[in-house]
């Protein structure tokens, strides 16, 4: 049995104070090291850091880069890190955000914000040096380190896709525009989409007519029934069609139709289903008969 004298327990108390003593004074020498110099994780950690194909960054309280890896370098056609650090964000962008606000008043918002929620996500468009403007998807992410926090910064370059995006919509706006009928239907012949010249000159809203199967809609009941089968009959051969039909308008009158009908495929060559461009050649009709019996 072990048997603990007076003096025993001063000299235990003493090591256990001699000990802490040290784990003191190493993490208050730890902590007067790292506010000279700068950040430096663990080897792991740093090995993650700077092999990550994201660009990474950090941001300190001043609001300027204070690290980089190589894919940041890449990303801003930079070739050392002595040109990204100590650089606010604004330097690598416009001198405007598309919203119109300055990305100098704005960078320093989203680093606020930021540090106050702890996270925060947005998109940014920022410039390279060589000038080329990019899209990106900004990650800040607020990190304690010792007697501050910084913000690690994940940038997810989305270029492409906001190129994707634009051209998506400027091809939706011409074919809204376009006084050329257009509807898309699925592989069964159900609309999906329709553009307003199909709203003018059918007469039917977007909302009467989207998830309706197109024959029941439009047959005018004059075009004979293997007529619709031959129709079919290409369309499931993954052929194309133009066509003269007569069609029929909300109000019942029947229209003249030239009718362009196309399969739609996905990436995988997949069919989707189909896209139908229409003319309105009524009044066309109407003036040869005209001349005709002239």
């Amino acid at each position: 049995m072990d048997i603990k004298t007076k003096n025993g327990r001063n000299n235990l108390d003493k090591s256990k104070n001699a000990l802490a003593g040290k784990g003191i004074s190493i993490k208050k020498s730890f902590e007067e090291k790292g506010a000279n110099e700068p950040f430096q994780p663990a080897n792991e950690y740093w090995a993650l850091f700077e092999k990550s194909k994201n660009p990474l960054l950090m941001i300190d309280g001043s609001f300027r880069f204070i690290k980089c890896n190589d894919a940041t370098l890449n990303l801003l056609g930079a070739v050392s890190k002595d040109q990204v650090i100590n650089k606010a964000p604004s330097y690598f962008s416009p001198r405007y955000q598309p919203d119109g606000q300055l990305s100098s008043i704005k960078a320093a918002e989203m680093i606020s914000r930021a540090y106050e929620k702890g996270q925060h996500q947005f998109e940014w468009v920022h410039k390279r040096l060589d000038g080329v403007l990019l899209s990106i998807k900004v990650n800040l992410t607020a990190v304690p380190l010792k007697k501050e926090k910084i913000l690690l910064v994940n940038w997810q370059n989305i270029t492409e896709n906001k190129k994707a995006e634009e051209t998506i919509h400027k091809l939706h706006q011409a074919i809204e525009q376009t006084n050329e009928i257009v509807f898309m239907t699925d592989v069964n012949g159900t609309i999906n989409f329709v553009n307003a010249a199909f709203e003018q000159v059918y007469g039917y809203k977007k909302g009467e007519v989207v998830g309706k199967v197109t024959p029941r809609i439009l047959k005018s009941g004059i075009m004979a029934k293997k007529f619709y089968e031959d129709l079919w009959k290409n369309l499931s051969g993954e052929k194309g069609m133009n066509r003269e039909m007569i069609n029929k308008t909300k109000d019942g009158r029947l229209i003249n139709i030239h009718t362009s009908l196309s399969p739609v495929f996905n990436d995988e060559k997949k069919l989707t289903g189909y896209m139908c461009v229409q003319q309105d050649i009524t009044e066309k009709k109407n003036s040869r008969k005209e001349i005709s019996c002239g």
